[in-house]
């Protein structure tokens, strides 16, 4: 049944030409581009590819993360902030933080003010007031996601900490007709 499977692979990678078309699949579908990259990092090394496959896995998995980040290029990613000098002033201590995807740059939207991060009902009004209807969050990691690291000091002692938004968070969010995807960094 699989025997003709092989000739079907570019023996110089999974992925053929410019990303431009993965970009629009990803774009359209972000599962496409989660589930991907997790099939491609738990085969990897396993002995489940042929050999050509493997030798150009860690290219193919830089094209998919290459079309991945193209694709979100101008979309809203939504993270959870703490901020511990807010909290130690009496203010809101967590809330969420809205940031724009530009030239590979997350440019805050709805940040931080003199009352600590937004909370729930302020970044539900500022995405609807946006007409944003799908939202984007993921694990920062170490290094950073697009200039945007997981946490901040603050230099006085205080920090403030992004993170991923939390499942029931995702929901309440669902709810305001407002969806959060969690992507795979």
């Amino acid at each position: 049944m699989f025997k003709n499977l092989g000739k079907c692979i570019n023996p110089m990678g999974i992925f053929q030409g410019e990303p431009g078309k993965l970009e629009e699949l990803i774009a359209a579908s972000p599962e496409v581009y989660n589930n991907g990259i997790i099939f491609l990092e738990n085969v990897k090394g396993r002995g489940a590819l042929s050999k050509e496959v493997e030798e150009g896995l860690e290219a193919d998995i830089a094209f998919l993360k290459a079309a991945n980040d193209r694709a979100r290029n101008s979309d809203y990613f939504i993270f959870s902030v703490y901020d511990s000098w807010a909290e130690r002033t009496g203010c809101r201590g967590m809330g969420y933080e809205v940031y724009q995807k530009v030239n590979n740059k997350l440019i805050v939207e709805l940040g931080l003010d003199t009352d600590g991060p937004a909370d729930f009902e302020e970044t539900v009004k500022f995405l609807k007031e946006k007409k944003v209807t799908k939202a984007y969050t993921l694990d920062i990691p170490l290094e950073g996601y697009c200039g945007l690291k997981e946490e901040t000091d603050g230099g006085d002692g205080d920090v403030i900490t992004s993170e991923i938004v939390e499942e029931r968070d995702i929901k309440a969010f669902k709810e305001e007709r407002i969806i959060v995807l969690p992507l795979e960094s």
